[in-house]
Parts: structure tokens; C-alpha cells; sequence
């Protein structure tokens, strides 16, 4: 038996995750306009375990959004998953943010679209088939009329804190999205994550670094 812990920090919400095996067995996350990473990641933790009766030394492995996202929320996250996988001599996974928050989209589509706010007409984002494979790599995104143009005629989801401003943009292009604002989570974070421990895909722990796609400069307006 195997208990992973998994935290999710790109985005505005704080998420920590149990996982027994595959099954999600304790989730503590909050969604605040203040991101209170920095105070609450480590409270979430120790309430997540306590909820499921474990300690930090039955974890087997610890699993990390590893962006795209805010700055500030990854560097936590990741910070701080380095910090338990080194005191407990455990593996740290990796997963992409965007393909874990693919796996909340409810309802039939041909495509999902991942999203995340990156400031003015920017997002993070990627494509996905209605088979959760990506299609079209992570990226940061100035909305364009182009990169929407191959799915026009298609069922589109949109997903994250990106997906209104998005519908918004391809309403003058005649192209309808059903949009579903939820946010990365530990609970889609682990399932992905479990599969990368199954199959021993571990990260070095002096070297991982996450995924920001835009520069700390460009980002001063985030937390």
C-alpha cells in the first residue's frame, strides 16, 4: 500500500490531496484572491494526513503541479514538496498542471481546452481530445483568432480562471464553448501523479525545477 501526498499551488487555489494508490482519501484545498500559500500549504498537509490517520513518515512519494501558473504558487509548491521528499528520503512526481485540470471537465466534448489567466489577453493553456491526450503543447498564449480556427466546428470545454475570458474572445468568431470555471486540484493532480509512481517517473530533487513559461519580471503583477 502506498499513500501519496499531492499539492497543487499554481493557481489561487491552495490544494492538498491523500492518495491511497490511485483513490483520493483526504482533500483539504481553498480557493483565496490573497493566495494563502505561503500560510496554510503546510496546515492543509498536516490536516490531510490527520483526517486519514497517517503521519508524514507513511508517505511513499510526493507529487507537485508543475506548472504553468503563478510564480509564486509553483515556487511554494515545489519548494515545499522538495523539502518533504529530502527530510523523508522519498520520490518526488511531477504533473503537468494543465493536463490534471483536463481531467475535471464534465460532459461530452471533442475537445478540451485547459486554461489559466496569465494577465490581460494572455493564458496558459493547452489541447486536449476527448481522450485527455494532448493535442497541442502547454503554452503561453496571446488569444488569436488562428490558434481557435481548427476547432471551430467542434464541441469545445473550456476550463480554469481562463476559460470566461476566452469564450469572451471567440464569441466574434461564432465559436461556442461550454465554459467550466473550476481550478487546478489535488484530487486530478493525484491520479495523474500516481500512474507517473507507478511507473517509477521520478524527478531530481536538486534539478526539478517547475514550469513558468513567463519570467518572474513579467509577472510581478501575481502572487
Amino acid at each position: 500500500m502506498s499513500y501519496l501526498l499531492a499539492l497543487e499551488t499554481a493557481s489561487k487555489n491552495c490544494s492538498v490531496a491523500i492518495f491511497e494508490n490511485k483513490d483520493c482519501i483526504s482533500l483539504v484545498e481553498q480557493s483565496s484572491e490573497a493566495y494563502i500559500h505561503a500560510e496554510m500549504l503546510n496546515f492543509f498537509v498536516q490536516w490531510a494526513l490527520e483526517t486519514v490517520d497517517l503521519q508524514f513518515f507513511d508517505l511513499s512519494s510526493v507529487i507537485v503541479s508543475a506548472g504553468p501558473g503563478s510564480y509564486t504558487g509553483l515556487r511554494i509548491g515545489v519548494s515545499s514538496a522538495k523539502a518533504f521528499c529530502f527530510s523523508l528520503d522519498i520520490p518526488l512526481v511531477s504533473v503537468d498542471t494543465l493536463s490534471a485540470l483536463a481531467l475535471q471537465a464534465e460532459g461530452e466534448s471533442e475537445i478540451i481546452i485547459p486554461t489559466i489567466d496569465a494577465r490581460r489577453d494572455e493564458i496558459y493553456c493547452a489541447v486536449f481530445n476527448h481522450q485527455f491526450q494532448k493535442i497541442k503543447p502547454t503554452q503561453a498564449l496571446v488569444l488569436n483568432e488562428d490558434f481557435f480556427k481548427p476547432y471551430k466546428n467542434q464541441k469545445i470545454i473550456l476550463l480554469g480562471d481562463g476559460a470566461e475570458k476566452t469564450a469572451e474572445f471567440l464569441k466574434p468568431l461564432e465559436i461556442e464553448a461550454q465554459v467550466q470555471p473550476v481550478l487546478p486540484s489535488a484530487k486530478t493532480l493525484g491520479i495523474l501523479g500516481y500512474n507517473e509512481f507507478k511507473n517509477k517517473i521520478f524527478e531530481n530533487l536538486a534539478y526539478f525545477e517547475p514550469q513558468y513559461l513567463k519570467n518572474f519580471i513579467n509577472n510581478m503583477n501575481e502572487k
